[in-house]
């Protein structure tokens, strides 16, 4: 019984371990994808997409 519950916690923080992860890095990957459109829409002088401060 003890070893069920054990298994069970383990798994569990690996899970949100896992979920922090993944929601981490699809934040971070939105925010340089927002940040080099606005350089890149700076650069070409595109006023279509409005360039980040």
């Amino acid at each position: 019984m003890v070893n069920l519950v054990c298994s069970v916690v383990t798994w569990g923080l690996l899970g949100i371990f896992a979920g922090f992860l993944a929601y981490g890095t699809v934040v971070a990957t939105f925010t340089l994808f927002r940040f080099y459109q606005g350089q890149f829409a700076k650069i070409t002088g595109n006023r279509a997409s409005t360039p980040l401060k």
